[in-house]
């Protein structure tokens, strides 16, 4: 029979190499475009499946446990601080155009734009293409607007 230890270390081992580990790390490249999905809980470290595993764990080794509350602690800020830029981005975006909101396809999804273009800046390609309504007509004020924006951006 092997000691509790080796076997424990082999539950950690799992544990620590699966998804449940940490949160993940939002970053522009992996930000969702849909704000319903950008609101959903994240995934937290979850120790339920190992028995006794996170009371081992505060008890004989506190400074690890530690540790992984922190690097937890770190990310969740990290994600919180990435979702309320993504959100200033957002705010500035629609006080500079003033489109109407988003209704069934028409007006702008400030959200969508801001996270492609991000993902442009950053990693030089969207994953997909815009799409652009053939429906939605902006007035001549905004098209003279949007491009004295496009100009002076570049």
């Amino acid at each position: 029979m092997r000691p509790h230890s080796d076997r424990l270390a082999e539950a950690f081992e799992a544990w620590l190499g699966s998804r449940l580990f940490l949160p993940d790390v939002l970053s522009p490249e992996n930000m969702p475009e849909d704000i319903s999905d950008a609101h959903l809980p994240p995934l937290k470290g979850d120790l339920s499946g190992l028995r006794f595993a996170e009371e081992h764990l505060k008890t004989g080794y506190k400074k690890k446990y530690q540790e992984i509350n922190d690097l937890r602690e770190q990310i969740t800020k990290h994600n919180d601080e990435i979702k309320k830029f993504i959100e200033s981005l957002c705010k500035k975006l629609k006080e500079e155009l003033g489109l109407p909101k988003y209704k069934a396809g028409y007006g702008a999804y400030y959200r969508r734009i801001v996270v492609m273009s991000l993902k442009k800046i950053t990693t030089g390609y969207p994953e997909a293409e815009l799409k652009i309504s053939q429906n939605a007509k902006p007035s001549k004020k905004m098209e003279t607007r949007m491009e004295q924006l496009w100009i002076n951006y570049w």
